[in-house]
């Protein structure tokens, strides 16, 4: 999958760039009579609200560096982003050169540990001690990088409202030269 990823983002014109999943497996039925995004799951994926507000920071911040949307075709895209649906080995490829990634729990996150990659990964109702690694800055409304049971209630809808500035603080904080886990602590 080397050649096709490599010919996908020469054909977009991208050199350097993080790869985003702020949604994950959506039906088909992904919008509303009003032509609005609705998800199944509010609780997992991250508001698109707030997700451009990141797309918006990470643009900022690297303003040489390409923000890739991975997504399925109906579900939201971002103002400044290349959407990218190529087949989930293609983008684990693909994630093996990203500068890193921001996430819900999703494939991006769950690939991390074999495209030896760090990332930021915002968590809904899914747990990251169950699911995901301790390598990637993981973050929740009421927890930050640090799991406290008590604080968890999978039905709360704030669990996933991590401000942006948080995830662009976290996501600068990522060390490429940190040995990349193959679980949580």
């Amino acid at each position: 999958h080397k050649d096709s990823v490599k010919e996908w983002l020469t054909k977009n014109e991208i050199g350097k760039y993080i790869m985003i999943q702020f949604s994950g497996g959506q039906p088909q039925a992904g919008f509303n009579a009003s032509n609005q995004y609705t998800n199944i799951n509010p609780n997992r994926n991250y508001q698109p609200y707030l997700a451009q507000q990141v797309v918006n920071m990470l643009l900022e911040e690297y303003p040489d560096t390409t923000i890739i949307n991975c997504v399925l075709p109906n579900e939201p895209h971002y103002m400044n982003t290349i959407r990218c649906d190529l087949h989930w080995t293609q983008l684990h490829e693909m994630l093996k050169d990203a500068e890193g990634f921001v996430a819900i729990d999703s494939c991006l996150q769950h690939f991390s540990p074999s495209a030896n990659k760090q990332g930021v990964v915002v968590w809904g109702s899914t747990r990251w001690t169950q699911f995901g690694y301790s390598h990637n800055k993981n973050l929740q409304f009421h927890m930050k990088d640090q799991w406290i049971e008590e604080k968890f209630n999978d039905s709360d809808p704030r669990n996933n409202m991590v401000e942006p500035k948080l995830i662009l603080d976290e996501f600068k904080k990522l060390d490429k030269n940190k040995i990349v886990a193959c679980a949580t602590k």
